[in-house]
C-alpha cells in the first residue's frame, strides 16, 4: 500500500511538474502581449505552437515507452527460447565422465599448491582462485612469467573437473528426463540442472583450446592433461626473463627505421597510384 501511495505521490509530482512547465511560458506569451511586445495574433499562433509542442512531447514519450516494452518482450521471449533448447547428448558426452581426482596424485604433484585442503571441493575452489589471480595479471607480466601461465592451465582442468564432479547428479538426471511431474518444482529443476551443464559446456570450450595448445586431445586423461602442464610450467619457472640494456637502445632504433620505412612505403604507394588515376583521366 505504501509502494503504490508513493508511485502515485511522484506521479502527480511529474504530471505538476509539466503543467508548472507550460504555464510559465504561456505567461511568457500573456506578458509580452501586455507589455505591447507581440500583437494579438502573434499571441494567439504562440498559445496555438506551445499546445502543439506538448502535444508532440506527450506523443513522442509514448511512443518511446512502447518502443522500451516492445524491446524488453523481445528479449524475454529470446531468453525464453534459449531455455526451451534442449541440450544435445553429444554435448553432454563431450564434458567427459565425473570423477574425483585422488590426493596420492596431487602429493605427487602439486601438494604444495592444496596444502589444507582434505576434499576435492576444497581443491577446486583454490584451484579457481589461482586461475583467477593468474589471468587477471597485465601481458607484461603473463610474459614474463609464461611457466605460471602453464601452470594455471594445469589448474584449469583440476577446476573443472571438481565442476564436473560437482554436476553429476544434474547430468544424469538431465539426460535420464528424470522430473517427478507431479512436483511443483519440476520446471525449476530442470531449468537449474540446465543451466549448470551449459556452464559446463562453456568451461569445457575453453579447456579444448588450452590443450590443443599443446597438442592435446579430448581423449587425453585428465591426470595426464594436468601432468603436461605442470611439468612444462615448472620447467619454464627454471629460467628468468631478464631485462637486456644493450641491446634496448638498438632494439629502439631499428623499430623507428622500420616504422619510417613503412611510412615511406605507405607515401610511394599513394603516389603511384595517384599517378595512375591521373594518367586514366587524361
Amino acid at each position: 500500500m505504501k509502494k503504490l501511495l508513493a508511485i502515485l505521490f511522484l506521479g502527480f509530482l511529474w504530471n505538476s511538474s509539466i503543467l508548472a512547465e507550460e504555464n510559465k511560458e504561456i505567461e511568457k506569451f500573456k506578458q509580452a502581449f501586455k507589455n505591447k511586445q507581440i500583437s494579438s495574433e502573434e499571441f494567439d499562433k504562440l498559445i496555438k505552437l506551445d499546445k502543439e509542442k506538448n502535444l508532440n512531447k506527450k506523443k513522442k514519450k509514448k511512443i518511446l515507452s512502447l518502443s522500451k516494452k516492445k524491446n524488453k518482450n523481445l528479449a524475454k521471449n529470446f531468453l525464453k527460447k534459449d531455455e526451451d533448447n534442449e541440450i544435445e547428448n553429444y554435448q553432454i558426452k563431450e564434458l567427459g565422465e565425473p570423477k574425483k581426482i585422488s590426493d596420492d596424485f596431487f602429493n605427487k604433484l602439486m601438494k604444495k599448491e592444496f596444502k589444507g585442503c582434505t576434499g576435492f571441493t576444497c581443491k577446486g575452489k583454490k584451484a579457481g582462485k589461482y586461475i583467477y589471480i593468474t589471468f587477471n595479471k597485465g601481458p607484461n607480466w603473463s610474459a614474463r612469467n609464461s611457466g605460471k601461465m602453464i601452470k594455471a592451465m594445469a589448474m584449469y582442468e583440476v577446476f573443472y573437473a571438481e565442476k564436473l564432479y560437482d554436476a553429476r547428479k544434474n547430468i544424469e538426471r538431465y539426460k535420464k528426463n528424470n522430473y517427478d511431474k507431479k512436483v511443483d518444482k519440476t520446471l525449476f529443476t530442470k531449468k537449474q540442472d540446465k543451466k549448470k551443464i551449459k556452464s559446463l559446456i562453456g568451461i569445457n570450450t575453453a579447456r579444448k583450446t588450452m590443450r590443443s595448445s599443446l597438442g592435446m586431445t579430448m581423449e587425453t586423461r585428465v591426470e595426464e592433461a594436468i601432468t603436461n602442464f605442470w611439468v612444462l610450467g615448472e620447467f619454464l619457472e627454471l629460467g628468468k626473463a631478464v631485462k637486456n640494456e644493450k641491446n634496448s637502445e638498438s632494439i629502439k632504433e631499428r623499430k623507428d627505421l622500420i616504422d619510417a620505412y613503412k611510412l615511406n612505403i605507405t607515401a610511394l604507394k599513394k603516389k603511384i597510384e595517384d599517378n595512375k588515376l591521373m594518367r586514366e583521366n587524361l
